[in-house]
């Protein structure tokens, strides 16, 4: 049963909130969002134009567009009502609601390192708050805990267990160990 509610929420939250034509851009939905959904851990956090969607540690990223005004997320199945009050984020689709509350609790991540960073061959790393969300060369999504101590720091994906180090200078980010690659801050 916990499977088979699992895939129905992973559904209507991707359909809702992701999709492959948006802007997304700097909007009132950017940070981490928490939920549940019939006991089920939802977690959306907002980067530019990436969203990035963990059920119980299923992880996916797409594009995303949001229009404020008029309380609607695009998709590529239809415009999803939204609505957005201060920290509070419900989501309708198809019958089901999905509440969200943003994340204002946990440490922020550290100014050097906040935000998005394109690499080489598709990979992009997003940190926020206490984690680190990543898309690989094969466009998979995965996230994980990061450390970080004067422009070092290092974490493990939850998901595929990459293990990266990396330091930061300015608008360049290298990584080591798992991947070795430069990345540039996205603007």
């Amino acid at each position: 049963m916990k499977r088979i509610v699992k895939q129905v929420v992973f559904f209507v939250i991707l359909a809702g909130l992701f999709c492959s034509c948006g802007s997304g851009g700097n909007n009132a939905l950017l940070g981490v969002w928490n939920g549940k959904v019939s006991g089920i851990d939802v977690e959306l956090a907002f980067f530019n134009d990436l969203g990035f969607l963990n059920i119980d540690g299923d992880v996916e990223a797409s594009k995303y567009d949001y229009l404020a005004k008029e309380g609607i997320l695009v998709t590529d199945l239809g415009n999803i009502p939204v609505s957005l009050n201060n920290n509070s984020l419900t989501v309708n689709f198809e019958g089901m609601t999905v509440v969200l509350v943003k994340d204002t609790k946990s440490k922020v991540a550290p100014n050097a390192i906040h935000g998005v960073w394109k690499g080489p061959r598709g990979w992009v790393l997003a940190f926020c708050n206490n984690k680190v969300y990543l898309i690989d060369d094969d466009g998979d999504a995965d996230y994980g805990n990061f450390r970080f101590d004067r422009n070092n720091g290092s974490f493990r994906s939850r998901n595929y267990s990459y293990e990266i180090d990396f330091s930061v200078s300015g608008n360049t980010l290298t990584t080591s160990d798992d991947l070795e690659a430069v990345f540039t801050r996205a603007k």
